[in-house]
């Protein structure tokens, strides 16, 4: 249990950071005009590079050696990271038709993205029987 709430105080903490990152990237894109869902495809994208590393590295620390390679992992996270930027421009687009500012719409939809992606990744990094 203990364990588990590290590890999701850690991904909370690389997901706020990542946040940041995406949302800077995002904002930036969409000031200079470019639509809204590639803006998103590429401020998540360029958030997923980032967020692979710190969640292998130091979120899930102590798991991965003894877990599948990297490039096992990396190819679980790459496919995660696909859904994920599938789904959410069709999300955040939704929301920004629905909620009275982008940041929000875009703030609701990272939050979406959080609760179903955590334990996907935690899955991703787990230990495995040596």
């Amino acid at each position: 249990m203990k364990r588990t709430v590290r590890q999701l105080s850690r991904y909370v903490a690389v997901g706020a950071g990542l946040f940041a990152v995406d949302l800077a990237v995002f904002m930036g894109l969409v000031t200079i005009d470019v639509p809204i869902p590639v803006a998103q495809l590429i401020s998540r994208a360029t958030g997923a590079v980032l967020g692979f590393f710190l969640h292998r590295q130091w979120t899930f620390a102590g798991e991965t050696e003894h877990a599948s390679g990297a490039g096992t992992q990396g190819a679980g996270y790459a496919a995660l990271t696909l859904a994920n930027l599938g789904l959410s421009p069709v999300v955040v687009t939704v929301l920004a038709n629905l909620v009275p500012s982008l940041v929000l719409a875009k703030v609701l939809t990272e939050v979406a993205m959080v609760l179903t992606t955590f334990a996907l990744t935690r899955w991703l990094f787990r230990r495995r029987p040596e």
